[in-house]
């Protein structure tokens, strides 16, 4: 198996960009000048000119001189292009690893591996740029992405991204005190780049801006809710943990266990009924139900129950699952009148959902029916536009062999 070089990466490269004309003039594109080579490739500038130099030698580039695309600098740079004579030496060479059974995806990405010690000196104080790079988790545009930053291939599309072998490298070999600083930095990218509330909230849990983080949550608490994921439920449990309000503890188990984190769950809720038990008992109903146990579940909502809407919504939930649909059925009409007439209605869409589960099951299929699509209408959670959807299905199908029977 032969070792692809340097030399072939800065070929394959430069092979991806030939379909520009070798006599472009204006706006070519930064990834073909010296700096663009040695980034997209990661090598220091003064490696990446002496490879240069040597194909110029062995006439396997034309170097031309272009202004640059979205550059400040009007004057024309020096950029390179492969001859056909390079592109049929790359060729040759592409054919010539296959058969030694060499990996050539990797010569089409680019860079493989690098211990972090390469990676410092080859970015000198562009570090924290690249760091950045490596915890940001949303798509970053080719133009907000610093000149100087290596070791970040771009891609046609205008997108910057950097391998997964680079950033597991820096995320695990990093000290503590760099990740909280390129968590921050990031935090900063995502408000001056219009990222997701989501996006930031992370990076700004573990840079540990704690203060900025819980203002977050609590002004955007139902946004964060209908729009959970795992990477969510991990920060704000780490925040939650640590910062200890009742508030922030609710906000980040309900994210949990719409998740299915039952594990985090558990641990936000064995927390929250030591501060604040009402809230507590909640949410250990939830997470009973969760895990199958719908009669604990619904001897602890029945103990819990005082008639407001949150104990509404539980009860209710909790007489489903132990299929005393009727009594489910009246529960969550009671629950529902009091969130319109108190202005609240969130988890409108989730109380309607479980009530229109009982009446399919009370096979009342006109009703549940209606339900359904006023749940579907109202939702702001795309996860829950899916479990009504196949509600509506199920409702269908039920519905639909019933038609066949009466009509039999």
């Amino acid at each position: 198996m032969k070792e692809i070089t340097n030399h072939d990466r800065i070929s394959a490269h430069l092979f991806r960009y030939n379909y520009i004309r070798t006599d472009i003039e204006f706006d070519a594109p930064f990834e073909i000048t010296q700096d663009g080579i040695a980034m997209s490739i990661g090598v220091s500038r003064g490696h990446s000119n002496i490879i240069l130099k040597r194909m110029e030698e062995n006439n396997e580039i034309i170097i031309g001189f272009s202004s640059i695309k979205d550059s400040h600098r009007s004057a024309k740079r020096k950029v390179y292009f492969l001859s056909e004579f390079g592109k049929s030496l790359f060729k040759a060479r592409v054919k010539e690893l296959k058969e030694s059974g060499t990996d050539v995806e990797d010569l089409i990405k680019g860079i493989d591996r690098y211990r972090l010690e390469d990676i410092r000196r080859i970015t000198g104080d562009r570090m924290d740029d690249l760091g950045c790079m490596a915890v940001l988790q949303v798509k970053v545009r080719r133009e907000d992405v610093p000149l100087e930053s290596p070791l970040v291939p771009i891609v046609r599309q205008n997108y910057a991204v950097m391998k997964d072998s680079i950033r597991n490298t820096l995320l695990s070999e990093a000290s503590p005190d760099e990740i909280r600083r390129w968590h921050s930095k990031a935090a900063d990218w995502c408000m001056d780049h219009g990222a997701g509330i989501e996006e930031r909230l992370q990076h700004l849990v573990y840079s540990f801006r704690d203060r900025e983080a819980v203002r977050i949550v609590r002004n955007q608490r139902y946004l964060l809710i209908d729009n959970p994921d795992q990477r969510l439920s991990d920060a704000l449990g780490t925040l939650a943990l640590r910062y200890g309000r009742p508030d922030i503890i609710d906000t980040a188990a309900r994210i949990s266990l719409e998740v299915g984190d039952l594990e985090m769950a558990d641990r936000l809720s064995s927390r929250l009924l030591r501060i604040d038990p009402p809230k507590g008992r909640g949410l250990r109903c939830e997470l009973y139900l969760k895990r199958s146990q719908a009669e604990e579940a619904l001897t602890l909502a029945r103990y819990h129950y005082n008639g407001d809407v949150d104990t509404g919504l539980i009860l209710g939930m909790c007489l489903l699952e132990t299929s005393h649909f009727e009594d489910a059925v009246e529960c969550l009409e009671r629950t529902k009148g009091r969130m319109i007439s108190e202005g609240c209605v969130f988890r409108l869409d989730e109380l309607l959902m479980y009530e229109a589960e009982a009446q399919i099951c009370m096979k009342e299929y006109d009703s549940a029916s209606i339900l359904i699509d006023a749940a579907v209408s109202f939702t702001r959670s795309q996860r829950r536009r899916v479990s009504l959807l196949a509600l509506k299905d199920r409702l269908n199908s039920e519905h639909g062999v019933l038609l066949e029977g009466l009509q039999v």
